[in-house]
């Protein structure tokens, strides 16, 4: 797809410049950072006839590249440092092309991506939940996908702790220790010591009668409590995509936002 071609290359653009940033230089001198930026180049010129994007947009990127490409032909130091191009060159790309504020949050690449956020803004309820979900908008709308997971998970738990205070946080205690906590919950910021997978494990539990979320959503939020705690930690395995959004705001809206 081109979108992932379009997201891939932005992401050889930070390795590169995070690879140039250690180093300390201006110019390019390395024989394999001069290739791996010709092959920046060379994907660019590729997949840009590709893109419907207007003219302006296009012309200012062609001209990051080109200064790019000389840098990669060239044994002089420019007068322009290749850094500030390729940085130059990556925030466009991310916000004109990935993702479009000016457009209000529709996408040239992901345009689906809009949807999905008018989607899981109209399942909200309370101001709490909508200051929230505002400040995952914004990371979604500067293509900051892995900020938006994490961010808008906090939607997913405020609601089922809610959910929770509104039937008495007394009938938590059993199913609580039913799945291996022995903490007593009295308010909402008591949540904050107790691991968030057994309080969903808690309220799908038997004990729990009648149960706050069934089986099923019990086990889509597990699941997507993995995807986000994949996001929030350090790691070098997972980069969250497109995809991974569109799927992650589908199941949580579908299966329990929306129901609730």
């Amino acid at each position: 797809m081109i979108a992932d071609r379009v997201e891939s290359l932005s992401k050889d653009v930070e390795k590169l410049l995070r690879v140039l940033s250690s180093k300390k230089i201006h110019s390019i001198k390395a024989i394999e950072d001069k290739s791996q930026l010709n092959k920046i180049v060379i994907e660019w010129k590729t997949i840009a006839p590709l893109l419907d994007i207007p003219d302006n947009v296009r012309k200012e990127l062609d001209m990051q590249i080109e200064i790019c490409a000389k840098e990669a032909s060239n044994h002089q130091t420019l007068a322009r440092p290749v850094k500030e191009a390729l940085k130059e060159f990556n925030q466009k790309l991310k916000h004109n092309i990935i993702l479009n504020p000016a457009g209000k949050g529709k996408t040239l690449v992901y345009p689906e991506l809009y949807d999905a956020m008018k989607k899981f803004e109209a399942s909200l309820k309370d101001d709490f939940e909508k200051e929230y979900f505002q400040e995952a908008e914004m990371c979604l709308i500067h293509g900051l996908f892995r900020a938006f997971i994490v961010t808008s998970w906090s939607v997913v738990m405020y609601r089922l702790y809610k959910q929770i205070e509104a039937r008495s946080f007394d009938k938590l205690v059993q199913p609580l220790r039913d799945v291996g906590v022995n903490k007593t919950v009295t308010e909402l910021s008591d949540f904050f010591s107790i691991d968030e997978a057994k309080v969903i494990e808690a309220a799908a539990h038997k004990s729990y009668n009648p149960h706050i979320i069934d089986k099923h959503q019990k086990e889509i939020l597990l699941e997507n409590l993995k995807v986000r705690n994949r996001c929030a930690h350090v790691s070098t395995c997972f980069s969250p995509k497109a995809s991974n959004v569109l799927a992650y705001v589908d199941a949580v809206v579908e299966s329990y936002l929306s129901k609730t």
